[in-house]
């Protein structure tokens, strides 16, 4: 219905989630299939990763070093693809690109201002920013300062005004990225809630629909940014072989060291076979020892007191007569 000035009369809410529904589900299927493509991506490098060691280590070495390659792997491609998304939002942010939903701004119509053209009325239209309440705080905040502004999401009545249902969980905002980004699905755990939801919207669901915590490590209130942060992976799955890293390394040769504490027997035993093993050396040291000493070093030190010992010698002058 438009009036004669060719406006919609009826104009949903910025805060109606009928008016961004469509797009918001739609960013998480994208979403999912980015994260997708994101990680089959990152694997084509992984796999291309050798795992070189200077000799063979033990398979719990083995599996810490894999361990840390894998998690090193899940942080980098996190970051790659968090990184990538957020880059495009900042483009939308710094260009001043407006949403296509007018949930970032509003084009007023002003129809005191126009003038004609060869029977045709041009208008003019202003560029109002767009303000929401939030909820937690109680403040307003303006699109054109931020662009993470973020309200409830209400289902309206026809008039705009009645409220039909609040959606807990799902913002709405200046976009629709940032506005998914701070939502969560704690309304999609519960069937009563999702029920009205999809009353609302006039969709068709089943109890399989709803979703389970059993079958997910994420919680009902977890944010969609922390969801899509982890690549909207529940759960990785590593399968690595030491057999296969064991023959790819061909070992010449291996030593394996048995640390034990021995009893009173084998102490016992210890000792007797040292002592025994002591006495045989002896036997066969002490005669040489004894040789050499007798040889060898008894001479030395006689020669050497002999040299430092020398007796003394006194020689008389006589002395010459002198006649008186």
């Amino acid at each position: 219905m438009f009036d004669e000035y060719d406006s919609p009369t009826f104009r949903t809410k910025p805060d109606d989630f009928r008016n961004m529904a469509s797009p918001f589900f739609q960013f998480i299927s994208s979403s999912c299939q980015l994260s997708l493509q994101a990680i089959s991506t990152q694997l084509l490098a992984f796999y291309s990763t050798t795992l070189i060691t200077p000799k063979l280590i033990s398979p719990e070495q083995f599996q810490i070093q894999i361990n840390q390659l894998i998690s090193g792997f899940i942080e980098n491609t996190a970051q790659v693809f968090l990184n990538s998304l957020l880059l495009a939002n900042n483009m939308t942010r710094a260009n001043m690109l407006i949403s296509g939903l007018s949930s970032d701004s509003i084009l007023t119509l002003y129809p005191d201002y126009y003038y004609r053209i060869y029977y045709d009325y041009e208008y003019v239209y202003d560029n109002t920013d767009q303000v929401y309440n939030a909820t937690l705080s109680g403040t307003n905040c303006d699109c054109q300062y931020s662009s993470w502004c973020k309200q409830q999401a209400i289902v309206y009545y026809i008039d705009a005004i009645t409220y039909l249902f609040v959606i807990p969980g799902i913002f709405v905002g200046c976009y629709v990225v940032e506005a998914v980004l701070q939502s969560d699905l704690q309304c999609f755990y519960n069937f009563s809630c999702l029920q009205e939801l999809s009353d609302k919207l006039m969709i068709n669901i089943s109890e399989s629909d709803v979703l389970s915590l059993n079958s997910s490590r994420y919680q009902m209130d977890t944010s969609m940014l922390e969801i899509i942060s982890n690549l909207m992976v529940e759960e990785w799955n590593n399968r690595t072989s030491y057999s296969i890293y064991f023959n790819r390394c061909q070992p010449k040769s291996c030593t394996a060291t048995y640390i034990g504490r021995g009893d009173i027997v084998y102490i016992v035993t210890t000792m007797i076979t040292l002592i025994g093993g002591l006495t045989t050396l002896y036997k066969f040291l002490v005669p040489i020892i004894v040789s050499v000493f007798m040889k060898i070093i008894i001479p030395f030190i006689t020669q050497k007191f002999n040299q430092n010992n020398v007796t003394p010698t006194i020689e008389t002058i006589p002395s010459p007569r002198i006649p008186i």
